[in-house]
């Protein structure tokens, strides 16, 4: 050694650095790390892997992508028609799409008119898909066009939420993947009912809402104000969500005595309320006699109370089948799994305005009897749940223990794998279309009979219920004038709603009319006799279950005097018949005009002549 002089290897690492690395030393300088530390060897097993792609920036862009791709396929693949409420929350968005495309009919009588197609329902929903319906088109397709949109306005809406809350991209990101997979989101993305578009709504308003509170200006305000407003007229019961929460907020700032903060949050909140006149002036009347009607006026203590923990008990169930309940029991594990650190979640005071939104939900949803707790009533909470279990899915990836990073990497892969079971596992497996009543893996994830198993699983054997069949069975004898069509069953299958859809999107000159009228109780009424059957053209008849129940008694035998009436009497001709997938048989009727025409005649021949025996007598 020349100088005798030890030097260190750090020293040489940093020199080497510091030097250009020549061809001959190349080697050396390898061996020495003279390049960039390499990846550690925890970041490049599964936890680390899904780490990454969840921080990816574009990440919430693929995710969003993927599952509105994923929905898209289960149009596809569906070739059910939807039933019920849905059916009129289609046909009165097509409205609006009629009148913003004529511009010849725009006048304050027909805006209203909008305004009261359903006294039940704010028109913000159908206003938002009527614009969409001007860029899609007003058909089956442009109606799953909607959905689409819809999903993905809910996946930017909770990604800002989520952002706002934890500050953190990967738990965003991870919390968009599990409120996708969630059994409630799946369903309500199947239909064009206002709830999707209402969850949506949720997001978007409560991002903004935070970002208020972040920073607290006028213009921001507004802004929350006009998504606060707009939350209210997707459906009224946004104001169950939001009074807990803008009240503990006012409360807050009244408390800190910070002036200007209360006045912003008067202001945004009275937006709320402005946009719901727009529902609730033109259908005063309506709504007053449905609440009477409901007993929600004048009912006794007792019957309050009774309803009161009926909600309570039937919003608990409910809610564990909305969420999932392989992923609910794993989220104990997850809470279980994640030591905090101090500065883990930045920003988490924001979560307290949504758990408070959710907590203030289900009292304010229980407290109001008259109404039962539906599950597509929790969208908003199914968000703030997806929120919580995403931060505790990306705090269990990133903790050190490798049960607890597994636990994490289970919640994120038996959420994709309820979501693709849900939707896609039964298709193949039905041998006629039930919608979710025949297929085995809603047993395993707990789905019980109701409004998420009415609306999960595909129809892959085409029109096998025969709605379609029915209208070109008629059109192809009533060529051009328009007929009525009487549909006496209220099943999912064949029910006046499902039939004006189809006949909407069909632009068909059949008419599809009913005898029934919906009950409070949600029986149905049927006071029709058969001497009124001489005023319809063709009869929809279906044997074995006929629906939803005919109360009282009486009218049930009104009912089945019809049915016999249009069957025996000889007046209406059985044109065609065909068999269902449960083993009925559907029938259809058309009026036999001759004969109809001879008994009206004489009939009339008969009363003639007891006027003209009576006018004999008395003289």
């Amino acid at each position: 050694m020349a100088s005798g002089r030890v030097v260190p290897v750090a020293q040489l690492q940093k020199k080497l650095n510091m030097q250009t690395i020549s061809k001959e030393n190349k080697f050396a300088a390898l061996t020495l790390d003279a390049e960039s530390p390499k990846v550690p060897e925890e970041k490049r097993d599964l936890p680390g892997i899904l780490l990454r792609l969840l921080d990816h920036r574009h990440g919430s862009v693929a995710i969003c992508a993927f599952f509105v791709a994923a929905l898209a396929l289960w149009f596809a693949l569906d070739q059910s028609i939807p039933g019920y409420d849905s059916t009129f929350h289609a046909i009165y968005s097509s409205s609006v799409k009629r009148f913003l495309t004529h511009y010849k009919s725009w006048s304050f009588e027909n805006f209203v008119a909008l305004l009261q197609q359903h006294f039940g329902y704010p028109a913000g929903s159908w206003f938002f898909n009527g614009f969409l319906k001007t860029i899609f088109g007003d058909s089956i397709w442009g109606d799953h066009a909607c959905m689409l949109v819809q999903l993905a306005v809910l996946g930017l809406g909770f990604q800002k939420l989520s952002s706002a809350i934890w500050n953190d991209r990967a738990k965003a990101n991870a919390g968009l993947i599990i409120l996708f997979c969630t059994p409630l989101v799946c369903a309500m993305a199947h239909l064009p009912l206002l709830d999707l578009l209402h969850t949506a709504a949720f997001a978007g308003f409560f991002a903004a809402l935070l970002g208020w509170y972040q920073n607290k200006n006028w213009k921001s305000a507004t802004i929350a104000g006009l998504l606060f407003g707009f939350f209210c007229v997707t459906k009224q019961i946004a104001v169950l969500y939001s009074v807990p929460t803008l009240g503990l907020l006012f409360l807050a700032e009244l408390w800190k005595r910070n002036w200007r903060s209360v006045g912003q949050i008067v202001y945004l909140g009275s937006m709320g309320p402005l946009f719901l006149l727009s529902w609730f002036l033109p259908n005063f009347t309506a709504i007053k006699t449905y609440l009477s009607s409901r007993g929600a006026i004048g009912a006794t203590a007792d019957a309050k109370i009774a309803m009161i923990v009926h909600n309570f008990a039937l919003s608990s169930g409910q809610m564990v089948e909305s969420f999932g309940p392989l992923l609910l029991c794993l989220t104990p594990f997850l809470v279980s799994s994640v030591v905090m650190r101090k500065n883990a979640i930045a920003n988490r005071i924001l979560l307290i305005p949504s758990i408070a939104a959710v907590l203030g939900w289900v009292l304010l949803m229980t407290i109001f009897y008259y109404n039962a707790p539906e599950p597509r009533y929790y969208g908003p909470v199914v968000v703030v749940f997806a929120a919580l279990v995403g931060a505790l899915t990306v705090e269990a990836l990133k903790s050190g223990t490798r049960w607890r990073q597994m636990v994490g990497v289970s919640a994120l892969a038996l959420s994709v794998v309820q979501m693709l079971a849900l939707n896609f596992s039964c298709a193949p497996t039905i041998k006629y279309p039930k919608p979710l009543k025949s297929c085995p893996v809603y047993d395993i994830f707990g789905i019980k009979e109701g409004f998420l198993k009415a609306h999960l699983g595909c129809d892959l054997n085409g029109n096998a219920w025969k709605q379609k069949w029915i209208f070109d069975t008629i059109e192809g004898v009533e060529k051009i004038r328009y007929v009525t069509l009487n549909v006496l069953p209220s099943t999912w299958e064949f029910n006046q709603g499902s039939m004006c859809y189809l006949s909407h999107v069909r632009k068909s000159h059949v008419l599809p009319i009913t005898w029934r009228k919906c009950n409070p109780d949600m029986s149905d009424n049927f006071t029709d006799t058969p001497q009124s059957a001489a005023n319809v053209d063709w009869f929809l008849v279906k044997t074995g279950a006929q629906g939803a129940h005919i109360r009282p008694a009486e009218n049930q035998k009104k009912f089945d005097a019809v049915v016999k009436h249009v069957e025996e009497s000889g007046e209406f001709q059985l044109m065609k018949a065909a068999p269902l997938p449960d083993g009925t048989e559907l029938r259809l009727y058309r009026k036999d005009y001759v004969k109809q025409w001879l008994r009206q005649a004489a009939e009339l021949r008969a009363k003639k002549a007891a006027n003209l025996k009576s006018a004999k007598t008395r003289i």
